[in-house]
């Protein structure tokens, strides 16, 4: 329509979405930066949801100007484009100015379909952390947001971080704590600093996914990690947080961290493999409670500096019902760094495959707690362990009130000074209901109070074990055929049992050297002396043979006397 002013101008009616090219965005490898901020600044104003071409544009031109995205004050739109990505200048500076999406200060937002390519295959990373560099992030979301969603979007080879909540800055004052943040299936990979990191945030969903590949392009500074929950100080808030089937793979750094003000966090369904630096770290300086459960971690720390894929260095975290293809590492490490590390709870978990390495006492798992104790190791099962002397435990535990119950331990390499369980220095602890085998030479050992009841040691120096238990072996103890079982409580006829097939609980058969052999119960027999064929012309002389055998039957002890 004609607008009513006296020089006379066209003004557009339009209630969906507008469109970047619309802006002077052209796709075509010019610079369209100056477009892409004035079609951002448009929706903000207006409220009007932005439509991005499925086009690469690029943003900048190699100088120094202030080219980011920023979604400031606005309420209620959605910024779009499946296919379309936003690529940096190849020699952009690495200043403030020329970072991505930056959301602040808003509400009922949706990014969907988009990709962020900084081009850190080309561009020069600044190699600290300072302020500057933390706002080099593909998408950052900081301060007073609430419900904000990233859907379906890339950011790629990030100049800090593909993905950046809640992080403290200079930039965007005053610092408030975002709330209600959805990620859903982003893929953040080839980033400088982390796939995603999480400062402060109250309410946080992540599903699907990838975290990957931070630091692979020979540019990177610590931590460099997949997912990094770290608060710029243990005062920060960052609570109510959840992460499902997402993808944590190839980072320099390790899969994810826990670290601080991080409480609470309940991590599930994911797969975290061939990281260099460990799968799980819970840092000594986190809040405390988060769960990494239903996970499926494979081959990690594979160059790190520290041969542990999963560190548990805090208070009451929980690792459960995970399975852990270690390889050739220690699969846990809880140490007592602080006087908060301890009462944590590792159960219902398969670990296979864990070996001992330079200077690290355990092979699979060590707990050592401070003086608050309470850890429990309950339900696992690891096997494969290898076993390589030199006072090598599989599992060791030092820590007051700890629990050991229910686990199952198979060790694969024999060793002559080798513990399966190891537990010292630890008052009250309850050691029960485990069953060690392979080749475990050495019992469990405790300097202090230990509570022991019901635990099976395998005496393995073969793959048939030699196991020694109260009550009847069938349906209850699981071993390979040829193993066999003594009954300590046993009579004379069910002390000594086989296992004659199977590799689960049944297939056991008592087995007995028998006495000699009465009338109720059979027994050990001798041959009878020989007797040739009776020629017997007649009734009497038949009945005199017959009796004749049955008087060497007597004497074998075939018959009863």
């Amino acid at each position: 329509m004609v607008s009513g002013t006296a020089t006379g101008r066209w003004r557009r009616l339009y209630d969906s979405a507008v469109n970047v090219k619309w802006f002077g965005a052209k796709g075509n490898g010019d610079d369209d930066s100056a477009a892409l901020v004035k079609s951002v600044e448009y929706a903000v104003t207006t409220g009007s949801d932005l439509y991005f071409p499925p086009l690469t544009y690029i943003q900048g031109n190699g100088t120094d100007k202030d080219i980011r995205l920023v979604i400031n004050g606005a309420n209620g739109i959605t910024i779009y484009g499946y296919g379309a990505t936003i690529q940096a200048h190849s020699s952009n500076p690495t200043t403030v100015n020329c970072a991505g999406f930056v959301i602040t200060n808003s509400k009922n937002i949706t990014v969907k379909g988009l990709t962020y390519d900084g081009r850190l295959d080309t561009r020069t990373a600044l190699g600290n952390d300072n302020a500057a560099v933390n706002m080099q992030h593909g998408f950052y979301i900081v301060n007073s947001n609430n419900n904000i969603k990233l859907i379906d979007v890339t950011a790629t080879r990030c100049m800090m971080d593909g993905v950046d909540i809640g992080s403290r800055n200079d930039y965007y004052p005053p610092f408030t704590v975002p709330t209600n943040i959805v990620l859903q299936n982003i893929i953040s990979t080839y980033n400088y600093r982390q796939g995603l990191s999480c400062g402060s945030v109250n309410g946080l969903v992540i599903t699907g996914g990838s975290y990957s590949f931070t630091g692979k392009l020979n540019k990177t500074t610590a931590p460099s990690f997949g997912i990094d929950f770290e608060g710029n100080a243990v005062t920060d808030t960052l609570v109510n947080v959840s992460v499902a089937n997402t993808l944590l793979e190839g980072n320099v750094g390790g899969g994810v961290s826990f670290h601080k003000a991080s409480k609470y966090i309940k991590f599930s369904g994911s797969t975290i493999q061939n990281n260099e630096g460990p799968a799980i770290n819970f840092s000594n300086t986190s809040g405390g409670g988060s769960t990494v459960e239903n996970c499926l971690l494979i081959n990690n720390c594979i160059s790190g500096a520290e041969a542990i894929d999963i560190k548990m260095n805090d208070y009451n975290s929980r690792l459960i019902n995970n399975k852990i293809f270690s390889s050739t590492k220690q699969a846990i490490n809880a140490t007592g760094l602080t006087a908060n590390a301890a009462r944590r709870i590792i159960t219902g978990n398969y670990i296979e495959g864990t070996k001992k390495v330079a200077g690290v006492p355990c092979g699979s798992v060590i707990i050592s707690a401070s003086a608050m104790g309470g850890d429990v190791f309950e339900d696992n099962m690891l096997v494969d362990i290898e076993q390589l002397g030199g006072g090598f435990k599989s599992v060791q535990i030092d820590g007051p009130g700890a629990v050991v119950r229910n686990n199952y331990l198979y060790t694969s390499i024999a060793a002559t000074t080798s513990n399966g369980f190891y537990v010292q220095k630890s008052d009250d602890v309850i050691y029960e209901n485990n069953v060690e085998t392979g080749y475990v030479l050495a019992a469990p050992n405790s300097t202090r109070y230990m509570k022991s009841t019901k635990n099976l040691n395998y005496l393995a120096t073969q793959s048939a074990p030699l196991i020694s238990g109260n009550g009847a072996p069938d349906g209850v103890i699981t071993a390979p055929p040829g193993s066999i079982y003594r009954r300590l409580d046993g009579s004379s006829r069910n002390v000594l049992y086989v296992k004659e097939s199977g590799i689960d609980n049944t297939g056991w058969v008592v087995y007995y050297a028998p006495g000699i052999a009465t009338t109720a119960v059979a027994g050990m027999v001798k041959q009878s002396a020989a007797m040739a064929d009776s020629g017997a012309a007649s009734v009497a002389a038949l009945v005199g043979d017959f009796n004749l055998l049955l008087s060497k039957l007597r004497t074998a002890g075939m018959l009863a006397v």
